[in-house]
């Protein structure tokens, strides 16, 4: 069987769809490279951040003025987040010209004693750089780690100095008293009653237990 040359040639409706698709390719990177140059950013905003410098915290979102706004990722948030100090982020872009980085940065709750050497931690156990705390959290007991936190935190607001810990309960310390905790639980139920006992000076010690308060 013989094929004529011709039969190989595109038909002239084919040649327009092809030249159709051809140029809206052009235009295609055309707008895509010229994206590049036109709608910098002009303004980067930083909010929320307390104990990072906010040009720190930029760069590590990958944002800098002259950048061209529409390439810039909301995604690199989840960069910054990685970031001891930083316990959420958000990227925010405003048309034309402005990004902003919004921080919810962690707080130090306690100096952390393990193994003879003190760690600043943050209220989920996160440790930060850099940080410093006036409450000490002294335990080794994993089992009870999560619970000493909560009982940490209450501490502190109660106005405490130190928490030990270990798997039977928690020893709260004061300037001028001591007291110990079956639970967070317990100190949730009793916690204002035995504050204000302490705050009165009217005990040394104070055992709060589930069914109540022991003062010594």
């Amino acid at each position: 069987m013989e094929f004529e040359p011709s039969s190989f040639l595109l038909s002239p409706s084919s040649r327009v769809v092809w030249r159709g698709f051809f140029a809206l390719g052009v235009i295609v990177f055309a707008l895509f490279a010229s994206s590049w140059f036109f709608l910098p950013v002009d303004k980067v905003l930083v909010s929320g951040s307390k104990n990072l410098d906010a040009k720190e915290v930029a760069r590590m979102a990958g944002v800098a003025r002259g950048n061209p706004w529409l390439w810039v990722s909301t995604a690199r948030a989840a960069a910054l987040e990685r970031e001891p100090w930083v316990r959420k982020a958000s990227i925010v872009k405003k048309f034309p010209d402005t990004v902003t980085i919004q921080l919810e940065e962690r707080v130090p709750l306690a100096m952390w004693k393990r193994a003879g050497k003190f760690e600043v931690i943050a209220e989920d156990g996160t440790v930060l750089p850099t940080a410093s705390a006036k409450l000490t959290l002294e335990g080794e007991s994993q089992a009870r780690f999560a619970e000493a936190l909560t009982v940490a935190r209450i501490a502190r607001d109660m106005g405490a100095k130190r928490v030990k810990f270990d798997t039977n309960g928690f020893s709260v310390g004061f300037a001028n008293a001591e007291i110990w905790v079956e639970s967070f639980e317990s100190l949730m139920k009793y916690g204002e009653s035995v504050r204000m006992m302490v705050m009165q000076s009217r005990t040394k010690r104070v055992n709060v237990y589930s069914w109540g308060v022991s003062a010594q």
